[in-house]
Formats: structure tokens, sequence, C-alpha cells
């Protein structure tokens, strides 16, 4: 889910490019001022709050990152972001 856009995703699962363009691009752009071609994780995220029945995990929901953190082996690097820089291709 962080390899592919959450548009990727659910088309793969069937659900059809125009309720795409019509419902989720526009529930990701009020939520996170982001596009259809955001990571699949974080735009599931931003979907499960656009509905009523939203769930919570026993400990924190901060065990999910956590959780997804150590079930992808990724390194973390402890530091802070002084500055980001577009680079063109």
């Amino acid at each position: 889910m962080t390899q592919r856009s959450v548009a990727e995703s659910l088309l793969q699962v069937g659900v059809t490019q125009r309720f795409i363009d019509d419902v989720v691009s526009a529930v990701l752009r009020a939520s996170y001022g982001q596009s259809a071609s955001m990571p699949a994780f974080a735009g599931a995220m931003s979907l499960a709050g656009a509905q009523g029945n939203l769930w919570s995990v026993e400990g924190g929901n901060k065990l999910v990152c956590s959780g997804l953190l150590k079930l992808a082996k990724a390194t973390v690097i402890h530091a802070t972001v002084t500055s980001v820089t577009l680079h063109s291709t």
C-alpha cells in the first residue's frame, strides 16, 4: 500500500474510475489537499475518516503506524527536516 497510488489500488479491486474521479478525489482533496495519486495507505486512512463507522486500535491508533514500520522492516531516520528542495528530473 506504500508502493502504489490509492487510485491504482481501488481500480484493482473493482472501483470505477468515475467513482474515483467524482468521490474519492473530492474526499482526498478536502482532507489532505491531495489527489488520488497519493500513496494507497495514506489515501485509505483519509477515506476511512469520510464515513461514519470508524474504529480504534486497543493501545492506541499509533500502533497501526509502528506495526506497519515493523512489518516493512523500515529504517527510520530520527532527524529533523530543515528544508525540502525539488530537483527536476
